[in-house]
Order: C-alpha cells, then structure tokens, then sequence
C-alpha cells in the first residue's frame, strides 16, 4: 500500500499517547516501511526517524537498524552518505573507522554501569555484517560520482583486509565484487574495461589456487584462508561475466567482447550456470554498435546471429536491434521485389 509507512509512522507516534515506549522493534519496522515505500519523501522521512532512534534515550540500535538505513540511501545512489551511516556502525560496534578492534582497558575510559543507568544509554548492539558492506558496494554500483569506481574497490579491498584481520566476521562476497565490477564497467573512466576484467581474473586464480591447494592436502577441504578471497563464495558467475563482457562493450572493444564470449561458451560446457543469457547477447550487440573493428556485412552476419539466440531463449531484442532487423528485412524484399 502506498500509505504503508505513514500509517505505520501513525501508529508509532500514537504509542506515546497511550503510556507506551516504542522499542527498537517497534522503530525498525516503519524504518524498514519507509525504506521499502516509493513515497517521495520516504527516505527523508526515514533519516529522520533514524535520528529520532539516536537521540531516543536507552533504546538500542542494531546492526538491522544501521543496514536499512545504508540500503535506502544506497538504493537512491547516495553512497557516500551510505559508507557515512557504516563508518557510525563501525564506530558504534567493537570496530572503529580504521578498523581496530577496540580494548577498553581503562576503567576510566568507559562508563561504569551506574552512570550507564542514569543516563538512560545504552551501548549500541552492532556488528557490521557481509549485507551491510554489500549495501554500501550497491550504493556505490548506483552512484553518479565519477570516482564511484576507485571508490567502491577501495572500500572493498578495506572489508577485505578487516576480514583478513579478523575485525569482522564475513568476508565480501561476490554480490559485493560485482557490484564494483558494475561501478567500473559503466563508469566512463579510461582503462574501466581492463581493470574490471582485472579484477575477475584475480578471482578466478585465487579460485584456482585454493583449489590445488586442497589437491595437495585433503584435510583442506571446506576450509578456506582468511588471507584469501575466500574463492569458494567468489567463483564469478554469470553476472560476473556479463558485467565484464558489458564493460568492454561501452568501450567498443570487439576483440575483447568476442574472446570473453568464446571463453565463457566453452565455461557453460562445463557449467550450465554460465550459459550466456540475453545479458551477454544485449552486451555484445552494444560492442557490435560500437566498434569500428568489423565490416557492414560482418555486422549484419552477426546482426542475424543474434536474433537466433535472442528467439531461442524466447526473449525480445533490444528495440534498436529490432529495428535494425525490420530494416535490413525490408531492404532485402524490396531488392528481391526490384530483381
């Protein structure tokens, strides 16, 4: 309903008239209404409700709470303001910014529990969390900045090394890699393309090594090294592909999209899952558009080919494609009508 969360804000705030104190429970589900509502001042009215959990004395924010507000605000591409409310996490958690674990060894430093009850806080359950580091990496994924790319790696390569040191629980995992994949490949920046394709390739030999690395002792099986990427969650999949293929395609560089395509065919023989979907197709009519590597005739060829694979998966071409089909068609009957 579009009303959801307002209503659902209705009845939060008509909680107080009655003598009851909203619980966390209570906030977080018109934080998650507002978050989820395509009203156009949801996420407004989200960050302030999130400020009003802050400033509400003893109530308990959690790691559920952080990570609604980062996908809002990731959702609308506001990334920065979205790795903002996750460095608050960290801070707010046994992690700081720089991400070393915390040790209160001074008494003097923290708050003894009778201050603790008389000022009404609370210390703040959190623990930043694969999903609340691959919200971040969405965000960035959405971002119009034009260093969203550099951005997001560098962020991803810090969840990374706080896992390697173990300052947090979860590795990355490969929605987060592509999901930086997807800032480099529509980013426009020079040389996207190759650091995308980089970057796979760094995923799929660290896959490599741990594999031969289980060959060689079998008690390593279904372990992994926290100084890896944890390959067993980071084999690229079909999105990884395509992302890459995609990347190389806003470049117009046929030759890559061609040997990529040939690679990832001989893949899917191996692996039904890296079967090539009307993603990769879509893709490699746009390198197909935009190259100056092929002749008219090889990109009719090529033109036809894919609206062979476009009817066998039962999925519509592109419009461009379908008008570019119509007009070669028409041209061919009209020669024949003419002959």
């Amino acid at each position: 309903h579009p009303q959801a969360a307002k209503k659902a804000h209705d009845i939060l705030r008509h909680m107080k008239d009655y003598g009851l104190e909203p619980n966390v429970f209570n906030y977080s589900t018109v934080l998650d209404a507002y978050a989820k509502s395509r009203q156009h001042d949801a996420l407004d009215q989200a960050l302030a409700l999130f400020q009003e959990m802050r400033d509400t004395a003893g109530l308990d924010l959690n790691s559920y709470v952080f990570t609604v507000v980062i996908k809002a605000l990731a959702r609308q591409g506001r990334a920065e303001e979205a790795e903002r409310v996750f460095h608050e996490m960290m801070t707010a958690s046994d992690v700081g910014v720089d991400g070393i674990a915390r040790k209160e060894h001074d008494d003097n430093a923290r708050m003894t529990k009778e201050k603790k009850q008389k000022s009404g806080r609370r210390r703040v359950q959190v623990k930043p969390d694969v999903y609340s580091i691959s919200a971040v990496l969405y965000g960035w994924s959405k971002s119009s900045a034009p260093d969203a790319a550099e951005r997001a790696e560098v962020f991803l390569v810090k969840m990374q090394e706080l896992y390697q040191a173990k300052a947090i629980q979860e590795a990355p995992n490969l929605f987060c890699y592509n999901s930086v994949l997807a800032c480099w490949a529509h980013s426009g920046i020079p040389g996207a393309a190759e650091r995308a394709e980089q970057l796979m390739r760094a995923m799929m030999q660290d896959q490599e090594q741990q594999q031969q690395r289980k060959r060689q002792d079998p008690s390593q099986q279904g372990c992994h090294s926290r100084g890896s990427m944890n390959s067993s969650r980071l084999q690229p999949n079909l999105i990884t592909w395509n992302t890459v293929i995609n990347a190389w395609a806003n470049e117009g560089n046929w030759e890559r999209v061609e040997s990529l395509y040939q690679e990832l065919q001989r893949k899917s023989q191996r692996d039904s899952r890296l079967i090539p979907d009307a993603y990769t197709y879509r893709a490699i009519w746009k390198a197909v558009q935009k190259t100056d590597a092929l002749t008219t005739d090889s990109k009719q060829q090529i033109l036809f080919l894919l609206s062979d694979k476009f009817t066998e998966l039962g999925v519509e071409p592109p419009k461009d494609m379908k008008m570019e089909l119509n007009r070669l068609r028409g041209n061919t009957s009209n020669d024949g009508m003419t002959k």
